[in-house]
């Protein structure tokens, strides 16, 4: 499953605008396997408008 793929199953019920903190607990709650809650927490503590920010933040910082 790619990063993209996980982090939209993963986040599905969250709610945007979102800060970086609040994906991290949605992660947690939906019990989010390792890779995941690793890619979050590289991301930088910042406000994410939509899920597509997310996806890409991460994809960035994988690409990096």
């Amino acid at each position: 499953m790619s990063a993209s793929d996980r982090l939209r199953h993963v986040l599905a019920e969250q709610q945007f605008p979102a800060a970086r903190w609040e994906l991290l607990v949605a992660a947690d709650l939906y019990g989010a396997d390792g890779q995941t809650r690793r890619e979050l927490r590289a991301l930088p503590a910042a406000r994410f408008r939509t899920l597509d920010d997310v996806v890409i933040a991460v994809q960035r910082s994988c690409a990096v």
